[in-house]
């Protein structure tokens, strides 16, 4: 089945003038290539652009988009806007979706070795915003990605839509540079043709591999069956970094970057209250989202492989301004991404001689 990846900017502007008391626009592009790391910069241009201008704004970008080069895949090019130039990275081929005639290339293109140049992206969605998205549930990224590495049905549970696509970006990137092979939804609503399907499995039905991403909690009740719900984000407005910065500041030293690592995620895994709110949520189950919104996991699934605490401790948290909250947050993005990278082609190793099209059977 044939996608299309839509990437959005919104706008929200209060005018009591209004019958509503103001509006909301959105400017969306609308692609057959998951191109993340192109069309989300592009955004950021044509966006204001065009609520400043109007569809000016659009004939004047495309123009220049008409004008770019072939993608490359697996490739770093340099896209220019009018005065502005995009340097951005594209997914390699294998990543892509197969068509008829590349996949014997992209096959052997997926061979599991680490690769030597770790600063092209090795699958999709390579800027997406892992440890900001998971910040809350770091411990539960290694579960999360053998669930993902296995093909088990997931839903992802955020508060508003920007904060469940991200999470079901980063769960499929969490994977590579093995592809993702089951169907991601990164924002899912009772209007998708398949929301019929599912909403008529019954108990004891088999759920079809996929990853939705919803905001509706309605999804609680109409896909009960479903066996691994995740719950992320935060429902106040720019709530990612107050929420983070108000949790550790009583326990920064001024002047010096914390870790985000064991220490700290231990003694919130395994305080007496911590592990009485563990229990109680456990015991609730995924429907006390109904009245509080909170980051955690339901999933009978007991995980092999155990969370890695050195790479926990190399993690930063220096939550001191919104611009020095970025930055640090690319620094940890960069170290989980490189972790689960090794950690896929030290799983997929043993297949190696399999992807390669010269292997005898």
């Amino acid at each position: 089945m044939e996608y299309l990846y839509g990437f959005v900017f919104n706008r929200q502007r209060h005018d009591e003038r209004l019958k509503r008391g103001g509006e909301q626009k959105s400017v969306v592009i609308l692609s057959h290539n998951p191109y993340s790391s192109v069309f989300r910069p592009l955004l950021q241009i044509m966006g204001p652009l065009y609520f400043d201008i109007g569809k000016k704004a659009l004939e004047y970008i495309a123009s220049y988009v008409s004008m770019w080069p072939t993608p490359v895949p697996g490739k770093q090019m340099e896209l220019h806007i009018g005065n502005a130039m995009l340097k951005v990275s594209l997914p390699p081929a294998h990543s892509l979706p197969f068509e008829i005639g590349i996949f014997e290339e992209s096959a052997s293109a997926m061979a599991p070795f680490l690769p030597s140049n770790q600063s092209i992206p090795q699958g999709l969605f390579h800027d997406s915003d892992i440890f900001g998205t998971f910040r809350g549930i770091l411990l539960q990224l290694w579960l999360l990605w053998e669930l993902m590495l296995i093909g088990e049905p997931i839903l992802i549970i955020g508060p508003t839509p920007p904060q469940c696509c991200e999470a079901v970006a980063s769960l499929v990137s969490l994977v590579a540079p093995l592809p993702c092979s089951v169907d991601f939804r990164p924002y899912f609503t009772i209007h998708d043709p398949d929301f019929k399907h599912l909403n008529s499995l019954r108990e004891g039905d088999m759920f079809p591999p996929m990853v939705l991403g919803v905001t509706n909690l309605f999804f609680l009740k109409a896909l009960c069956n479903i066996p691994h719900i995740v719950s992320v984000g935060s429902p106040a407005s720019n709530s990612n970094q107050v929420a983070f910065a108000s949790r550790s500041s009583a326990s920064r030293i001024p002047g010096r970057p914390e870790g985000f690592g064991l220490q700290q995620l231990s003694l919130k895994k395994f305080s007496p209250s911590s592990l009485l709110s563990a229990v109680k949520l456990r015991r609730d189950g995924p429907l006390c989202l109904m009245t509080e919104h909170k980051e955690a996991i339901w999933s009978t699934y007991v995980a092999t492989t155990k969370p890695d605490t050195s790479i926990l401790n190399r993690l930063i948290d220096a939550g001191i301004s919104p611009r020095v909250e970025e930055s640090m947050s690319v620094v940890n993005n960069e170290i989980l991404r490189r972790h689960f990278l090794e950690l896929t082609t030290n799983f997929l190793a043993p297949f190696g001689p399999y992807f390669r099209a010269s292997t005898p059977f």
